[in-house]
């Protein structure tokens, strides 16, 4: 699937798995993403909910561009599932013409929720 793929959603293990990189922190996930986007020649959305700390990091790499996405940790253990919704919304967003960047920061605006 990645050579047709216009992006992939890892969290960090999955990629730590695909690259062989260990990843503790946002620096770490930022090296591994973009070996991987390299590596697959597509669009990459690494996500932090798996790296320790309050504060979630999400990392899109999208050829030499990458845009960090961060948002509070919500308190729950009601998160399985989570990264695959957030990747069923981006699909959508892509499917109704949204450009890529739209197509990622519009569900993660809706958890985020009012400013």
């Amino acid at each position: 699937m990645v050579p047709i793929a216009h992006l992939i959603t890892p969290n960090a293990p999955e990629l730590a798995a695909l690259t062989g990189q260990e990843i503790e922190n946002a620096d770490h996930m930022e090296a591994a993403a973009r070996s991987f986007a390299r590596q697959a020649g597509c669009a990459v959305l690494a996500k932090g909910g798996h790296l320790p700390g309050d504060e979630l990091v999400d990392l899109l790499v999208d050829g030499d561009k990458a845009r960090f996405y961060k948002a509070k940790r919500i308190k729950s253990r009601h998160t399985h599932g989570t990264g695959c919704t957030l990747a069923s919304a981006i699909a959508t967003g892509l499917a109704q013409g949204m450009a890529l960047d739209d197509a990622i920061s519009a569900p993660m605006a809706m958890c985020r929720g009012p400013s």
